[in-house]
């Protein structure tokens, strides 16, 4: 273009529009995660639960037993759910830093508008 303002505001305006984009697309894939680890915490939970309520049951059913045999599944049982609590706790970590992302991927409103911003500061 032979104008240098009319290049200049063109310019800008294709700046902001891919920094649009940008921010967009890092919104949207930052959810789609956020989404992914809400279900695969569900489901971690709903393990950890059933191998609560196993170890919880044996244990009752089987309090005063002295068999090795049962104290051996016992600790089997126990393992299980210590185990799937780990991944559990994990999935849920990890979930808190997807939410985060979510949030942190977010533009920020400009409060000082010396910096030539139209909208959001990037």
């Amino acid at each position: 273009m032979q104008d240098p303002k009319v290049t200049a505001v063109v310019a800008d305006s294709v700046v902001h529009k891919l920094q649009e984009c940008i921010v967009g697309y890092r919104i949207s894939k930052a959810e789609e995660d956020c989404i992914y680890l809400e279900k695969l915490y569900k489901e971690r939970q709903q393990e950890y639960y059933v191998a609560q309520k196993k170890y919880a049951d044996y244990v009752d059913t089987h309090d005063n037993l002295i068999l090795q045999s049962v104290r051996a599944e016992q600790e089997r049982l126990q393992n299980d759910m210590n185990l799937a609590y780990q991944v559990y706790s994990q999935v849920a970590n990890q979930l808190q830093v997807a939410r985060a992302k979510v949030q942190e991927e977010k533009p920020v409103f400009c409060s000082d508008r010396t910096c030539g911003c139209t909208s959001t500061c990037f």
